[in-house]
């Protein structure tokens, strides 16, 4: 069992809402044998699984019972990386897990290691039509996930050549506003 699920079973049992702990035990039967994760609503950087009762204002769950927010799996692939005349080209695509990739504000993220230091770069966004379409049955649409980003090795640090030493490059990904 997932931990919202558990904190909404919980919340159920707490507030003697036994109709809605049967009705929450059918939707957990149904959803065993669905290979579909379920859907999400974000709101407000938060991501909600939609199980019963979500925000139904007659049975008054809070939120909080629902968040999955750090649960979210980000699912990604670089296709293209390479250095050329001092800039690194990359490309690929990367998603959160059941958001659909409306409103995405993905960045590519350099890390100096040893002092944190950080920067974040724009990507260009790009299409992937059909994305995901053979995972979870087809229910969510990544159809902006890709991502191409030129990293200028002589401009990356806020129009300054990147200083000494090891930097890790990694994706802030977004979309949805989560």
């Amino acid at each position: 069992m997932t931990p919202s699920l558990a904190r909404l079973r919980l919340h159920l049992v707490q507030n003697r809402m036994l109709d809605e702990v049967l009705e929450l035990v059918r939707f957990e039967q149904e959803l065993s044998g669905d290979k579909a994760a379920t859907p999400v609503l974000v709101d407000g950087g938060r991501a909600y699984a939609r199980y019963p009762f979500l925000r139904d204002p007659a049975r008054g769950v809070p939120d909080a019972c629902y968040d999955v927010t750090r649960q979210l799996g980000v699912r990604h692939h670089v296709s293209r990386a390479e250095l050329r005349d001092g800039t690194l080209h990359l490309a690929g695509h990367a998603y959160l897990h059941r958001v659909e990739t409306t409103d995405v504000s993905t960045h590519l993220v350099l890390r100096e290691r040893d002092s944190g230091r950080e920067f974040r770069l724009p990507v260009t966004h790009t299409a992937t039509p059909g994305l995901g379409a053979d995972a979870d049955a087809g229910r969510y649409a990544y159809e902006l996930a890709g991502f191409e980003a030129r990293v200028d090795i002589a401009t990356a640090a806020g129009g300054q050549p990147l200083g000494d030493g090891l930097w890790d490059l990694s994706l802030a990904v977004g979309a949805q506003g989560a």
